[in-house]
């Protein structure tokens, strides 16, 4: 992204962000994570497959440094295992924001995920991005951010936010 891009969408996640903390946003419980999801891949720089299998334990204190944590990744195709050190911003608490503290972002999802625990299936057990669905198909039963649900978050956010590309022509993020 330009620098102008960058700042574009920079802000349209403060604008989301904001309405998810005073829970007035408007989209469906993937949406909302999808865009939690869209703030820590811009902060970390995660691609999509090693973003959407975080688990929930996926934060440790670090060894030496009190404000620091410890995000650990896990990339398949190599079979490599990432640690990424993530700064605490000073007062933690249960507020997100999109300026800097990646790990608030990480702890409202696990705070999200955790409080529906005793009814996760299986296959979801050892995944951060958990909702609950509202789709047609799905709705009321507990669900995990996958590659189709975070893409149709993204495409909403940028028709929602009308994202432009410096050349005029619709935003793409990866």
């Amino acid at each position: 992204f330009s620098i102008s891009e960058r700042k574009r969408i920079i802000l349209s996640l403060k604008i989301d962000i904001k309405s998810i903390i005073s829970g007035t946003f408007e989209g469906t419980n993937a949406d909302r994570l999808g865009i939690l999801a869209l703030t820590v891949a811009l902060r970390t720089g995660l691609n999509t497959t090693p973003l959407l299998e975080l688990s929930p334990n996926c934060l440790t204190p670090h060894p030496f440094k009190t404000n620091y944590q410890i995000l650990t990744t896990r990339k398949r195709r190599s079979n490599s295992i990432f640690q990424t050190p993530l700064e605490s911003q000073d007062g933690e608490s249960d507020q997100i924001s999109v300026k800097g503290d990646t790990l608030s972002v990480l702890g409202w999802a696990k705070n999200q995920a955790l409080q529906l625990n005793p009814d996760v299936p299986d296959q979801y057990s050892d995944r951060l991005w958990l909702y609950i669905d509202s789709s047609k198909q799905g709705k009321g039963k507990i669900a995990c951010l996958t590659e189709s649900t975070l893409g149709n978050a993204k495409n909403k956010f940028i028709e929602r936010h009308n994202l432009k590309a410096d050349d005029g022509e619709p935003l793409k993020i990866n």
